[in-house]
């Protein structure tokens, strides 16, 4: 019988060591992060614990998803926390000091600022489409096409599927050689492929295939007007 109660004594002895765990030794820092805004969690952000006097690493640890940190098991002695968090400014918490009977050290609520990017000038430059539609035209935007700059208005054109040249030079526009070509919006000495010929494509800013003419041009032209229109205000029309 009394075998039988000093086993009952031993069992209820273990039971009760593995009921209550021996708690961590060592002091423990905790603290919870939050943005200085919003006043919200800031969660897995980084926390590493220095030395104080060489600023050598102790241990490192993340927030939890409400912001809450622990970092446990330090001995005695001087540290700082360096806190960090994407899109925020690093937080230095100095001169920690933890003695021999420090238990628990609470920080409480830390505030971490967001960061402030300063962008410089910013330059915003556009560019012309090759080619534009409209309702009554064509535009060819000679100024865009480096493969051009070398040719004249000629070799500009007869990439055109509206336009077509003949083996001996002559210019059709929808299939007419009936067309008008003016320069700067007025006519030119020349007309077909001579006057094409004689302007260069470095000197165009854009050519205007007009297929439905309106009131504001001659009647000259069925098939249509060609308009040059150059970089430069210089007056290659008849006077």
């Amino acid at each position: 019988m009394l075998r039988v109660f000093i086993t009952l004594c031993l069992i209820a002895n273990a039971a009760a060591n593995i009921q209550s765990p021996t708690p961590p030794s060592g002091s423990t820092i905790r603290g919870v992060l939050i943005d200085s805004t919003s006043a919200t969690a800031l969660p897995y952000a980084n926390i590493t614990l220095h030395n104080l006097s060489d600023s050598s690493f102790i241990t490192g640890v993340s927030s939890g998803e409400n912001g809450n940190f622990e970092v446990n098991g330090l001995g005695a002695g001087s540290y700082f926390l360096k806190i960090s968090f994407v899109g925020y400014q690093t937080r230095i918490i100095p001169e920690i000091k933890l003695a021999n009977n420090t238990s628990e050290l609470n920080l409480g609520k830390i505030v971490l600022l967001k960061s402030a990017y300063e962008l410089s000038e910013a330059e915003i430059i556009g560019e012309k489409a090759g080619e534009e539609l409209h309702l009554d035209k064509r535009v060819i935007n000679v100024s865009q096409n480096l493969n051009a700059q070398s040719g004249t208005a000629l070799d500009v054109l007869e990439n055109q599927p509206s336009v077509r040249v003949d083996p001996d030079g002559t210019v059709y526009l929808r299939g007419s050689s009936n067309f008008k070509i003016l320069v700067n919006g007025k006519p030119y000495p020349l007309q077909g492929s001579d006057a094409l010929k004689q302007i260069s494509a470095t000197t165009i800013d854009n050519i205007e295939l007009i297929t439905n003419p309106s009131a504001r041009y001659d009647a000259e032209g069925s098939a249509g007007i060609i308009n040059i229109n150059l970089k430069t205000q210089r007056d290659e029309s008849l006077s």
